[in-house]
């Protein structure tokens, strides 16, 4: 059974001390791609800005970086982990095909609109028995973002904030990559109610609005933040971010972890 490292917390509470639901979903997704092998060469999909990757992938080479935004593509390219980086369009990407033996993607399928094309596009760029590990949201997720948010409305402005177009079910998912020739062959839900309570709250937390910008804005990037201890918040979180971690890997999680391999 995999757990969540109180070491692990710390790193991301340090890194990202004013956006705690980023804290806390990603110290989380570490305990997954802890145990994931990386085959070169890797292809990581919605690599960012960099700033989480390095995080969730210590210690390790990938080849290519993607991502839509190049503006974060050129932040990441100074980063040690990625050979190179690229930026392009998950769903028509420009590879030759059977480039990779391994593709990685941490929680970025739920923010491609065109996910299926995007999985056509990485089978057809994965070498024959080579292998996709990605995390994502399940409709488990949206079953209880729909509670939390009391109102359709509210879910959909949820939505939009965090640019969330699909919630799918591992039957889906797997309906989904047979269609293109990759067969599931490892699943793990995480993030049970209980967290997705916690990382809501902290979510609603960081998004509020005291004037024009969101308060992890105003903390990160504003000379208020200066003003603000952030090793002293840091630390609380880390604290509370350990006592929210118990039992975080549930088969009734709202996120899942899928490893598929190409046929």
């Amino acid at each position: 059974m995999r757990r969540v490292h109180r070491k692990h917390i710390k790193e991301f509470s340090r890194a990202f001390w004013f956006s705690p639901a980023d804290a806390f979903l990603r110290s989380v997704e570490f305990g997954i791609w802890d145990n994931v092998e990386f085959a070169p060469p890797t292809l990581d999909i919605g690599c960012g800005d960099g700033s989480t990757s390095r995080l969730l992938f210590p210690n390790r080479k990938i080849d290519i970086g993607l991502d839509l935004e190049p503006k974060a593509v050129k932040e990441a390219r100074k980063l040690e982990l990625y050979g190179k980086t690229v930026a392009a369009d998950a769903s028509k990407m420009p590879f030759a095909k059977n480039s990779f033996r391994t593709v990685v993607s941490n929680s970025t399928f739920e923010h491609i609109e065109h996910d299926q094309r995007a999985i056509c596009e990485i089978s057809r760029v994965l070498k024959r028995g080579g292998v996709l590990h990605f995390t994502t949201t399940t409709n488990g997720l949206q079953r209880l973002l729909e509670k939390l948010t009391d109102d359709k409305k509210t879910f959909e402005r949820f939505n939009d904030r965090v640019a969330h177009f699909h919630y799918r079910s591992l039957d889906e998912w797997r309906a989904i990559l047979k269609k293109n020739g990759l067969e599931v062959v490892r699943y793990q839900y995480y993030f049970p109610k209980s967290a997705v309570k916690t990382w809501y709250r902290l979510f609603r937390i960081q998004t509020f609005r005291p004037y024009r910008r969101e308060l992890w804005s105003y903390l990160r990037d504003s000379p208020y933040g200066r003003l603000v201890p952030s090793s002293v918040l840091s630390k609380a979180l880390e604290a509370y971010l350990a006592n929210a971690s118990r039992s975080i890997f549930t088969q009734k999680g709202s996120w899942v972890y899928i490893k598929a391999v190409k046929k």
